[in-house]
């Protein structure tokens, strides 16, 4: 059953695994710590070269320490979480370009989201 609602435990979860499966080697190295908002939870994840180093989770007086945050409501991520790995599947990417959902005051910083959205999906893709 795919998870549906974003814990701390999952998350830490899903960095492991993506860690473990080789899959950032393949996608190439990722520097970016950015903010996960679902709902009134919120993380911060941090990527460092070829790895997933950190999740934890932050207050939101923190998000502005962050290179950004994607910021969806809990049913939000619960229907992109249950579309992954079907055809109704839509990418971080594909979303924010519908509906704004990547959030951030530093333009430069905001970047780090285009050049490893990939990166991002393949995280929440270890959630399933």
């Amino acid at each position: 059953m795919p998870v549906t609602e974003i814990s701390l435990n999952d998350l830490r979860r899903a960095a492991s695994a993506l860690n473990e499966s080789g899959t950032l080697t393949k996608l190439g190295s990722c520097d970016a710590r950015f903010g996960v908002c679902a709902g009134r939870r919120r993380y911060a994840v941090t990527f460092d070269a070829f790895e997933c180093t950190s999740v934890d989770a932050i207050r939101k007086s923190e998000l502005e320490e962050l290179d950004f945050a994607i910021d969806m409501p809990a049913e939000a991520w619960a229907k992109y979480l249950r579309a992954l790995g079907t055809k109704r599947e839509k990418t971080l990417a594909e979303l924010d370009a519908d509906e704004a959902i990547v959030k951030g005051d530093n333009p430069l910083q905001r970047l780090n989201f285009a050049r490893y959205h990939r990166t991002y999906d393949a995280l929440f893709r270890e959630l399933r």
